[in-house]
Parts: structure tokens; sequence; C-alpha cells
């Protein structure tokens, strides 16, 4: 039976027809029993398009100036609710990309041509089952199980989300636009243990090298005055042990000489002042982040929203530790793996949806870049470094705004120097670094998108 689902979820057109599969056949034997079973199906499609004015191609360290960039995208959630308590979704996803080059490097790919023309992915948007209890407006109680959508600060538009959105060793961080949650899967228990406390513990699998590893997380929130739905402050905190649970410790924790730091002491005095060997420590995957983070909103001195928009006028900010241990040299300073981002929605009075301000800071000493987990012969923890990396700057920055236009159909764009990585057709060819690393460099981007 391992082998099977092994094989079945290998090929991306099994597994879309597994997941149809799953959600008819639910629907056919709950509807036998019982007939309180409702079927409901939405989707979207989008067009999004932008340009990266000044960058830099990661893996050949080249100028990226004013690169045109276009995608579309579109897919569907088919959902079976089955009396009222148990909802299971399946949802895929398609997108039509437009792969970046350095094209003074073209000749690197002359064996693979179709890479420079546009090219679809699919993939799994998400594929869950959530039972409630308690009330079904507000239960007490809700647990997920699946392949799901996960986020814990709504209010940031692009940077932020670190504890699921950033790793620990090596420290990096994605951002993609208007994608503001992390794809995880595994279990998800959400409770509402008294009124205004939201409590979420997750047990995930990882899907990065290694594959398989197992991340238990807490994630907390606490809503403080103002009015329904629009506290005045709200306070939230989590941990997440990655990879606590180890599938294949040998791949978590690399014990070979490329992931080794061999350390020396010298004892003064002794003959010729002896040097012996010292510890040596192994880097590792794993590790433990910690978040923490506030929203302000000011509309509540003003007596609510009224002439404001439902954003209108909140501050709110995340930081996060990324990984609490520090390792000799090389992760010296847990100052150094604290990303913090301060967010600022400035009053359109419902003009537009949101207009919003954020800037990050995340004094890493080394490039935001993965190319050691991802495209290296031996995998390690340890960060890209040295010459041939760009200078890195601490400060990032975004500008973010979305408007409706009628109900299903929104305009949004935003422009800065964020954490964003291009695409690829290939995995070989893909950008292992973010496109805008140095001071200066920054991109924009507009999307349309109709939702039914």
């Amino acid at each position: 039976m391992k082998d099977f689902f092994r094989i079945v979820c290998s090929n991306r057109l099994s597994a879309l027809i597994l997941g149809i599969a799953i959600v008819v056949l639910a629907n056919r034997l709950c509807s036998a029993e019982k007939p309180d079973v409702a079927i409901d199906f939405s989707g979207y499609t989008a067009y999004q398009a932008g340009e990266i004015v000044k960058g830099m191609y990661g893996t050949s360290r080249d100028p990226l100036d004013h690169q045109w960039q276009q995608f579309l995208y579109g897919g569907f959630d088919l959902s079976a609710t089955v009396n009222k308590r148990l909802k299971i979704v399946f949802g895929p996803e398609c997108e039509l990309a437009q792969a970046v080059y350095d094209l003074s490097q073209a000749t690197n790919y002359s064996a693979d041509l179709e890479s420079f023309d546009a090219f679809f992915k699919f993939y799994l948007d998400q594929m869950k089952g959530t039972y409630s209890f308690g009330d079904l407006e507000d239960p007490y109680l809700k647990i997920t199980l699946g392949y799901f959508k996960y986020t814990y600060n709504h209010d940031v538009k692009s940077l932020g989300e670190y504890l699921f959105r950033a790793t620990a060793y090596p420290g990096y961080i994605l951002n993609d636009f208007a994608s503001v949650y992390k794809r995880l899967p595994g279990l998800c228990i959400e409770s509402k243990p008294i009124p205004s406390l939201k409590v979420d513990v997750l047990l995930t699998s990882e899907t990065s090298f290694p594959v398989g590893d197992f991340t238990p997380s807490l994630v907390a929130s606490y809503a403080l005055g103002g009015q329904e739905n629009h506290p005045l402050v709200d306070f939230g905190a989590g941990i997440s042990a990655t990879r606590l649970i180890k599938i294949n410790p040998a791949l978590t924790t690399p014990k070979y000489p490329a992931n080794q730091l061999v350390q020396f002491d010298t004892i003064v005095g002794a003959a010729n002042d002896t040097t012996i060997l010292g510890d040596t420590t192994y880097f590792s995957f794993a590790g433990t982040k910690i978040m923490a983070r506030f929203s302000l909103d000011f509309k509540q001195f003003f007596g609510g929203p009224g002439i404001f928009g439902d954003e209108d006028l909140k501050l709110y900010a995340e930081g996060c530790i990324l990984g609490t241990k520090n390792y000799p040299v090389v992760y010296d300073s847990i100052l150094r793996r604290i990303p913090i981002m301060v967010g600022f929605n400035f009053p359109t009075f419902k003009f537009l949806d949101v207009l919003s301000g954020e800037v990050e800071w995340y004094n890493s000493k080394y490039s935001n870049n993965y190319q050691s987990t991802h495209f290296a012969s031996n995998k390690s923890p340890l960060p890209i470094g040295g010459a041939s990396e760009p200078l890195h700057d601490a400060w990032y920055w975004d500008i973010y705004a979305a408007k409706t236009i009628v109900h299903g159909l929104q305009i949004m764009g935003d422009v800065g120097r964020t954490h964003y990585f291009t695409t690829a057709n290939l995995s070989f060819y893909k950008d292992e670094r973010e496109e805008c690393p140095s001071h200066g460099d920054w991109q924009f981007t507009l999307r349309a998108q109709y939702s039914f």
C-alpha cells in the first residue's frame, strides 16, 4: 500500500485524479448514509506582470536590469461539507510562467531550448480535511489534516511570516507576491480555550532537503480591546522546533568533512606552545525558531472604522529568531539571525482596500541563498559566502496597494526590495539567490485577479 501511494503521488496527473476521487468518494459514501452533504466549487484566475528594475542574476552574478516578467495563474477548490462539520477540500493550481535567465550566459542552456519559452507548472494548492467542534459559526476546536495553506499574521502584505517562510541553518527567507502563507503537509489543531485567545498546534513534514523530517510548532494570538473583528491590540507568538523528529539523522546532521568545524586549543607556556585538537562541531539543518508579533489598530481611538477602511491606520510588527543555537565562527551571533519588520496601513478612506508600507532589517552576514541545500553535491546547513557573493544590504522595503473594482475583481500591486526569487523551467536552472540582494536594487509587480 505504501508503494502504491508513492507511485501515484509521484505523477502530477495521477495526484490530480486521486484528489478528485477522494472528494467524490467521500461524497458518495456520506450521501449513502445521510443526505446532509453540500458540494461547493470556487476558483480564480489572475494575470501578473512586473519588472526587476535593478537586480542581479544569482547563478552568474551578472546585472539583471529592466527584466520583464509575466505570469498567468488559475486554480479551483472543490469541497464537500459533510454534516456541516467535516469539510474536505481539493485544490489544484496552474501557472504559466516566463523564465528569467542571464542571456549573456545563454550558451549554458543551449541543450534545453524550451527553457527560453514560457512554460506551464501544475501543482497542488491544497488537499485537506477539517473537522469542527462546537458552534459552527465560531468553533472552539478545529482539526485539519492534509496539505494546507497556513498563515498566522494576517496583517503582513509581503515581508514577515518568518516562522514558516524562513529557515534557520542556513538562514534564508522566501517571499512571493500575493502569497503571504506557507503550504504545509501535516496536522494542525486550532483551538480557542478562552475568549480572544487562539492557539494552534502543528505537526508538519518538511518538503525541502532533507525531506520528511517532522517539525512540531506552537502558535498563539490574543486580541485585546476594540470591537468584534477589529481588536485594538493583537499579540502573537510562536515557536517551531524545526526537524525535531529526524527521519534520517545522517542527512539532517551530515557528518562529512565539508560540514564540520574543527577547533584547536593552544596551551600557552607548554613546550613550544602546544596546539591540541579540540572539539569537532557538525552543523545541522535542525534548529529552533521563535517568533513574536503585534498589531495596533489606531481606528479604535476614533470609535471604529467609520470613515476609514477596515485596514486603515494599522501599525504592525514581527520579529523572529532563526535558530537559537550559536555555532562557532559561522553562526556565532544570534543578532545576525533575527529579521525584524514593521508595517503601517495608510488611511485611504475606503478608496483602496489597503495601502501599506513595510520595512525590514535583517543583518545576516551572508547573502539570502539556498544553494548549499538545493544544488551542492554535498548538501549542508552551511551558508554560501565569499568574495563572489553580492554585498548584502540589511534593509528591505515594500509598498503594497489593493483595490476591489467589483465583487470578485481585484487589482493589486507593489514596489520594493523583498526576498524574491525568480523561476525557471528546470530545477537545476532555478536561481538560488534573491534577485535584489544589494542596496539600490528594486522591482515592481502588478496583478489583476478574478475570483468566484
